[in-house]
């Protein structure tokens, strides 16, 4: 006698008969591997072999955890709000979830799911208002993605990641780069967060209509174009760093707000440029800018603008490490160290905050007067 189902934990393969014993896994945390199988119980010793099938048997507040590997799939959370959150976090492109152009590689529309850890590629989107978006993640409310990597998504889509949800969904590190589309779509609603996330090689990196997504710590570099945004909403940039796009880096039509703080704006081509009706606005404090407080281009504008740049801006050389080499850390001899907004939070190493994404770390490496024979002499 004992237990005879085999997805029981306790089966018992000498059984005859069936004594009604049969114990089975319910969580919290269902287990992925290539090496699983889905006909699996889920547990660590017995893991499934997809990201959906852990997300299937979840319950609310589940975690579902997923080995290194290639994953062949797309998820759909199903409105739960689970965790699902790779081994290896601190190599994402060892964790590979490939859509295979067979829709949006995520699929979060509803519930409040995180993301932790992973490699997001070959996604094709979801149709919305007869559209294809969101090749990468379609994306709800209240949502959390970290640690992502996501690339060479379809050019069938208008972006790799999508939403017009009401409440703010966030991505920390993550980077989107190597996509022949859009980065970020922002469809109405309050807009996305984003932290020290990088945008790298896109056709161009945001397209909002109408919501208010915000960039802290953001490095957007060697796109095709920058950020662009239509109708009465304002996109708030800080510390970020946005240069050497082909083409223009901002771009503010019918009623959109630019407000930058703390960055760096440099190396393009074209202008900022301000276009259609209801008074564009860029409104740029404490941060650099190439071509000075009247670059900008208004040969599309139709009414009035505002190009509030005034002289806590710098229009000078930022001094980068070494750009060409895709090092956008600062020089000790850059100007934008120090001269952010004094009222700012601190830099890490304790002193004013910097401009752009990156800050001068003045503990690793002091900066001061090097001739011995000065009064102000550092030796530090």
């Amino acid at each position: 006698f004992g237990c005879t189902d085999e997805l029981a934990t306790n089966y018992n393969q000498e059984a005859d008969w069936d004594d009604g014993s049969c114990e089975y896994y319910n969580g919290p945390i269902w287990y992925v591997s290539n090496d699983g199988s889905d006909d699996n119980i889920g547990n660590e010793d017995s893991p499934f072999a997809s990201i959906q099938k852990g997300i299937d048997m979840s319950a609310e507040g589940d975690s579902v955890m997923v080995s290194a590997g290639i994953y062949y799939e797309n998820l759909n959370n199903h409105a739960k709000t689970i965790h699902i959150v790779s081994t290896d976090l601190d190599n994402p492109e060892n964790t590979v979830i490939d859509g295979n152009f067979e829709g949006s590689v995520v699929y979060f529309w509803d519930g409040a799911p995180s993301l932790n850890g992973f490699k997001l590629i070959n996604g094709l989107g979801t149709t919305f208002q007869d559209q294809l978006h969101g090749a990468g993640i379609m994306v709800g409310s209240n949502q959390n993605f970290y640690n992502l990597i996501i690339s060479n998504s379809s050019e069938n889509s208008s972006s790799v990641i999508f939403s017009s949800a009401n409440d703010r969904s966030r991505f920390y590190n993550v980077k989107v780069v190597n996509n022949p589309t859009t980065a970020i779509r922002q469809h109405l609603g309050l807009g996305m967060l984003f932290y020290d996330c990088i945008f790298n090689n896109n056709s161009s990196v945001l397209s909002n209509w109408g919501g208010q997504p915000e960039f802290e710590r953001c490095l957007i570099y060697n796109n095709e174009s920058g950020l662009d945004s239509f109708a009465a909403c304002t996109i708030q940039i800080h510390n970020s760093t946005i240069a050497y796009n082909e083409y223009h880096p901002l771009s503010a039509a019918e009623g959109s707000n630019f407000h930058i703080y703390n960055s760096i704006i440099w190396g393009h081509s074209e202008p900022i440029h301000l276009s259609s009706g209801d008074n564009p606005t860029i409104y740029m404090r404490y941060s650099l800018y190439n071509g000075g407080p009247e670059f900008y281009d208004i040969s599309n504008l139709v009414s009035n603008f505002t190009f509030d740049v005034d002289e806590t801006n710098i229009f000078q050389d930022p001094l980068f490490l070494d750009s060409s080499n895709n090092n956008f850390f600062l020089q000790p001899i850059s100007p934008c160290i120090d001269t952010g907004n004094p009222n700012s939070p601190l830099d890490l190493d304790g002193t004013t905050a910097d401009m752009g994404a990156y800050y001068f770390d003045q503990i690793e490496t002091p900066i001061g007067c090097t001739d011995e024979l000065a009064i102000n002499y550092n030796e530090e």
